[in-house]
């Protein structure tokens, strides 16, 4: 149950983070298509503007080399001259590749026109641009079918002022098919559609080609009154009044000609990339959505799997657990059992071997004297053993307790000298004491900690080897801490043989020969702990082994202070 529970928080993080990733990532498109959207009208309405302007210019060059050339053929017709032919192709090739402008001719008074590129005449007496005509300017006329090719054009006519030249006018006119045709080609790359007209709102020409457009009179509609009421150019978005539908219009005024050239997007042409970009911007959403959303079900899969192995391994942790405590207390029942079946006679065994070499029974040789002294030495390591294990599954279960009182370090350092001062002696080793300050006391259970210290002090005086000395002491750190040290200059022990002495029945390498359990440092480092403190072992080999208690200020007790022990200690006290 509680593996399930463990895993719901999980569950609903990972569904967390995918909805707000996936709603990250449809704002962020949204957002980037609103920016997009804005920047495609700026960009569309700005490319307009600038086709308006080069078509406008187109124009205006296209009038003003006209006007200027028949302004020159008007001051020719004057003289007793006639028009030069060869002047009018030599303008021709002046415009180039543009081929919108029609061959040159003159009006006569009788109406009758006569070309100058060849000797052709046509009556056009009853033609409107004749009444639209004025001295000194050209006048672009109204668009109608040329009598000499069949084809729409746009005149452009300009009056002689001279009453008594032989020349009433001079003319020409703009191909309305082939200016058609090159807005075409203009358009090929930046589409819309291009419409020239008079700023009467009559209209010339419009690319694409509209049936009905050229011709149309617009001057009493609205949109066309945003055009001509501008005074140089502008951008406006109506409804066109040839194709009826919604467009974006850019339009240039030729005020020189009264002319007006607009170029117009429809509102579905301006859009269309920004269109292409959505459904490309939600398609890649969808593809993102579709890899958030199998990542966070193959995710969820992953933790309902480990989910119902955290369950499986839940339940049996539980069975081990449980099996481990039936375990622990057969031990401790063994264990209490072991420790009546093996003490008892133990006891007799080392009473009664004292007794005999204390001659309870007389004199012993020599030899019954060393067998009996055996005796009670194995005896003696055997009831060590026992008690040793004891005390290590106490600690173990918990169970064990501390006496707690105030004790005098130095008596307890100078106790533990005595006790093994017998066994240093033998093997050439020397052990001082120090207390640093004099009369330092602790809050400790004084039978566990002198336990702890005859420990560390018969391991350093048995590993340490002939002529090593030992040194045990004790001061106060910066941090009033009680630091007890067991130093000795022996063999020492490489820093795997330190931890490994660490742990029950371990032992180093190079100590086989030497009698002992590998219980004491495990069983110190326990004892230490029961006193909120802790043990540490340094050692390098050739230099010897540095063992550290370190005690908490809770147990210090210096010269000066009270005895009464504090609150924290007495929490510690079984």
């Amino acid at each position: 149950m509680d593996a399930v529970i463990g895993h719901r928080p999980a569950r609903m993080v990972v569904i967390a983070v995918a909805v707000l990733t996936s709603l990250v990532a449809w704002i962020a498109v949204a957002l980037w298509l609103a920016e997009d959207y804005r920047n495609t009208w700026r960009d569309r309405r700005d490319g307009l503007d600038r086709m308006s302007q080069v078509a406008a210019e187109h124009v205006r060059r296209l009038v003003s080399l006209t006007d200027l050339f028949l302004d020159s053929l008007e001051q020719s017709a004057q003289g007793p001259m006639a028009p030069d032919p060869v002047a009018a192709t030599r303008f021709m090739k002046i415009l180039g590749d543009d081929d919108c402008i029609v061959p040159f001719a003159v009006i006569g008074h009788d109406g009758v026109l006569r070309m100058l590129s060849g000797h052709r005449e046509i009556q056009v007496g009853d033609r409107p641009y004749l009444k639209d005509a004025q001295p000194g300017r050209i006048v672009v006329s109204s668009p109608i079918q040329s009598r000499i090719n069949g084809k729409w054009v746009i005149p452009l006519v300009r009056k002689v002022a001279d009453p008594s030249s032989p020349a009433a006018m001079t003319l020409t006119a703009i191909d309305i098919g082939a200016l058609e045709q090159m807005y075409n080609r203009f358009r090929v790359k930046n589409g819309g559609a291009i419409t020239l007209m008079r700023s009467d709102g009559l209209v010339l020409a419009r690319s694409p080609h509209l049936p009905g457009a050229v011709g149309r009179v617009l001057d009493d509609n609205q949109t066309f009154r945003l055009f001509v009421d501008n005074p140089t150019r502008g951008t406006v978005t109506e409804t066109s009044p040839l194709d009826g539908l919604p467009r974006t219009a850019s339009f240039s005024m030729i005020k020189p000609y009264g002319l007006v050239l607009a170029v117009s997007l429809s509102n579905q042409e301006i859009m269309a990339p920004w269109w292409r970009r959505v459904w490309f911007g939600i398609f890649i959403l969808l593809a993102v959505s579709g890899v958030i959303l199998g990542g966070t079900l193959l995710v969820l899969r992953l933790l309902s799997r480990l989910e119902r192995e955290a369950q499986g391994l839940e339940h049996r942790v539980e069975e081990r657990t449980r099996d481990l405590r039936r375990m622990m207390d057969r031990r401790r029942v063994f264990l209490a059992s072991l420790s009546h079946e093996l003490r008892s006679p133990l006891n007799v065994i080392l009473g009664f071997s004292d007794a005999l070499m204390g001659g309870l029974h007389g004199r012993l040789t020599p030899g019954q004297h060393g067998y009996l002294a055996d005796i009670h030495r194995s005896g003696g390591l055997l009831l060590d053993l026992v008690n040793d294990l004891l005390d290590s599954a106490a600690i173990e279960a918990g169970s064990l307790r501390l006496e707690v009182s105030a004790l005098d370090l130095a008596d307890l350092f100078h106790e533990v000298e005595a006790m093994i001062s017998q066994q240093a002696e033998t093997a050439g080793i020397t052990v001082t004491v120090q207390v640093d300050p004099p009369g330092l006391k602790l809050w400790a259970d004084r039978r566990r900690l002198l336990q702890v210290l005859l420990n560390l002090g018969t391991n350093a005086v048995k590993y340490g080897g002939n002529g090593c000395q030992v040194n045990i002491a004790a001061s106060i750190t910066v941090d009033q801490e009680c630091q007890i040290t067991v130093t000795d200059n022996g063999r020492g022990m490489s820093e795997e043989e330190a931890t490994l002495a660490l742990t029950p029945f371990g032992r180093a390498n190079n100590v086989g020969s030497i009698e002992g359990t590998g219980l004491g440092l495990p069983l110190s480092a326990g004892i230490c702990a029961l006193h909120n403190g802790s043990l540490t072992v340094f050692s390098r080999i050739g230099e010897g082994t540095r063992v550290e208690i370190i005690l908490p200020p809770s147990r210090v007790i210096l010269p000066d202070e009270s005895t009464s022990p504090p609150a924290r200690v007495l929490a510690n006290v079984g």
